[in-house]
């Protein structure tokens, strides 16, 4: 559709107060709903981060120090926002804080909801400590990575059991949910017309009449 309107093709009729108003809803999901991967996978991915910053654990391991498989940048980060909990009571629901701490407080705090993704962003919910999977960014966008989550008519096309982490963490960076980008593209398709253009002798565009307007022009 865009494409469509930068070449002077489609008339669009639609308004971001409209959009709202049909399809604005009061999001209760908190982050911590997205913590689905089991425990042993949680384990398998901290201890991968881990021996990549060369801190190796053997794999009946389950207690991986997030210290260790986070940079000192990231874990001083999350320790940032772990010492601020007490000031942030207003950001904090259910017991649930969420943080990407590859992005400095500076440019932003946590909430209890899950954020924006980069595409390689370390996302921790910081009152457990816990740090989500790579899956788990994905399926923060209503892909059915786990068996109980996502639509089961529409299986996930992303082969995320075989991908590495930090493949499926760049693609599901600087994304957008299936949901909502299924909303807005059948809400800008409901609101277009095609329009037809001719190009007078001086090259220039102009829209042809349709019957309606000529009628009133006339009239």
């Amino acid at each position: 559709m865009i494409i469509a309107t930068r070449m002077s093709r489609v008339r669009f009729h639609g308004s971001e107060a409209e959009f709202n108003r049909i399809f604005r809803t009061r999001v209760e999901l908190l982050g911590n709903s997205l913590l689905l991967s089991s425990p042993l996978d949680r384990a398998a991915e901290l201890r991968f981060l881990a021996a990549s910053r060369g801190h190796h654990y053997p794999e009946t391991e389950t207690d991986i120090p997030l210290h260790t498989a986070l940079p000192p940048q990231n874990y001083a980060c999350y320790q940032q926002h772990v010492r601020a909990l007490p000031t942030l009571a207003s950001r904090v629901r259910g017991g649930v804080y969420i943080a990407d701490v590859d992005q400095s407080m500076k440019i932003g705090i946590g909430s209890p909801f899950f954020p924006t993704l980069a595409t390689h962003g370390k996302i921790i919910e910081c009152v457990s400590g816990t740090l989500f999977t790579a899956r788990e960014h994905l399926a923060s966008l209503g892909e059915a990575v786990f068996p109980d989550v996502g639509d089961r008519d529409f299986p996930c096309m992303v082969p995320h059991e075989t991908m590495s982490l930090v493949a499926l963490k760049r693609i599901s960076g600087n994304a957008v949910h299936l949901d909502v980008l299924t909303t807005l593209t059948l809400y800008a398709l409901s609101s277009v017309e095609v329009v037809d253009f001719t190009v007078d002798p001086d090259g220039d565009l102009s829209e042809l009449a349709s019957p309606s307007k000529a009628a009133s022009s006339t009239g």
